[in-house]
């Protein structure tokens, strides 16, 4: 994985909700990661805290050598900060992999300011349309590059490369199944979610970058030109501004 690449999204991600986090604000970001845009909104002036979970599986991406902020690792049941902590809650990427989202949604509730705002950058169905085609089409490519050796050796011992058994996609959250994800991180599912746990929306938009999965042309593309092929090619990720809903 090129982390280099995924930091520079990253950090663009954080530039482009930067006008909805007041002056002056104390930042929880949740699933900080590296640490990448807990101290990019540093940079820009936020009192930030970054919490996340320890590595659970060989799956999961483990930053704790490449960290560059000081994030603190909790259980990712109960945030360790007392009552109405902060002012901006912010997650990118991190509501689809948490089991329990229903749940956890009272405990941002719990640490958020009653005039807080909350901000979640989540998954959009085009990005696991395109994630689906570049995973195929990386794979075949591998195929395709390997030694014809070294397929007669996978032939003649009758043994399945392990290429093999990756043809089948996970699902990238932690609900359903990969087709099912077409559905969970439609624009409407994402606004029942938050509806239904007590959440106001102020604004939901589009998060205006191009993205695939498999870090596909990576940092050949830049952020300007991601941004104008999300006007044709799609959004990866939808942008929604929250405030408790008090009614």
């Amino acid at each position: 994985m090129d982390r280099e690449f995924l930091r520079t999204i990253r950090e663009a991600e954080v530039d482009s909700i930067l006008q909805f986090i007041p002056r002056g604000s104390k930042v929880l970001e949740i699933g900080a990661g590296a640490g990448w845009q807990a101290q990019r909104l540093v940079s820009q002036g936020f009192d930030t805290t970054g919490i996340d979970i320890e590595q659970v599986s060989e799956l999961s991406y483990n930053y704790e050598k490449e960290r560059i902020y000081n994030v603190i690792i909790y259980d990712g049941h109960t945030i360790p900060f007392p009552d109405e902590t902060f002012d901006v809650i912010f997650s990118s990427n991190v509501l689809e992999h948490i089991p329990h989202i229903r749940e956890f949604q009272k405990e941002i509730r719990r640490v958020l300011k009653n005039s807080g705002t909350c901000i979640h950058l989540v998954p959009a169905p085009v990005w696991r349309f395109w994630s689906i085609i570049t995973y195929y089409l990386v794979r075949f490519k591998n195929v395709f590059s390997k030694k014809s050796k070294k397929q007669s050796e996978w032939i003649a011992t009758k043994k399945a490369p392990p290429l093999l058994k990756r043809l089948i996609i996970r699902r990238h959250g932690e609900r359903g199944n990969v087709l099912l994800e077409f559905k969970l991180f439609r624009q409407n599912s994402w606004k029942s979610l938050f509806t239904e746990t007590n959440w106001k929306i102020k604004s939901n938009f589009p998060g205006g970058l191009f993205l695939t999965g498999e870090m596909f042309l990576g940092k050949n593309l830049s952020v300007e030109a991601r941004k104008k092929l999300s006007k044709y090619l799609g959004s990866y990720c939808h942008i929604f501004i929250l405030e408790k809903n008090h009614a």
